[in-house]
């Protein structure tokens, strides 16, 4: 029985430390550019709801590639994103008090007592996630809209994130070097 037991341990770690191998990569090319997009953990408030991800764009073309406009589409905003998992002050001090309220007839009200301190806390703690939530959420909205060149050899990097579940789908515009005529290339599940 230790055997299997450990056994299972050992398949399980294996398969903890890989998980990155699991991530979304989605990869496309063209004789000019090459985008990959992958899934990224985030790592505040925002992760319950949310997945970040990262859009690489590389010119592997030996002349400058002007990039005319990247559309994305199934991304969240980082506004709303913030807003979605934002709490107030008085949500986390009434989730101490009802904590409290809920055993005060075993504790002999004492609870309550320990509930009153423990809120500012809570109050605190709070406003911490919130923050945390807010700098993350704006560090994956990195869209370019202007008109973008990229060098030979040289990549440009946007975030964005996205509902669980759900991967952006990112339309890429550019001039091609040779005929001056637009391209597109898609990154889609």
């Amino acid at each position: 029985m230790k055997n299997k037991f450990a056994v299972f341990c050992l398949l399980l770690l294996l398969f903890n430390t890989n998980l990155s191998a699991f991530a979304a990569v989605i990869t496309e090319q063209n004789d000019y550019i090459k985008a990959q997009i992958e899934s990224k953990d985030l790592h505040s408030r925002l992760s319950q709801t949310y997945t970040g991800y990262e859009c690489v764009i590389k010119n592997i073309y030996d002349k400058p590639v002007t990039i005319d406009n990247i559309t994305v589409w199934d991304n969240a905003n980082s506004t709303v994103a913030y807003l979605s998992v934002k709490r107030t002050a008085k949500d986390a001090a009434n989730d101490v008090f009802s904590t409290g309220k809920n055993i005060a007839l075993q504790t002999f009200g004492l609870s309550l007592i320990g509930s009153a301190v423990v809120s500012p806390f809570a109050i605190l703690s709070n406003r911490i996630g919130n923050n945390q939530a807010q700098k993350e959420a704006q560090k994956y909205d990195k869209i370019i809209s202007a008109k973008t060149t990229i060098d030979p050899g040289k990549e440009i990097t946007i975030r964005t994130m996205a509902l669980k579940k759900y991967i952006p789908y990112i339309r890429i515009t550019f001039v091609n070097p040779l005929t001056d005529e637009n391209m597109v290339l898609e990154l889609k599940k």
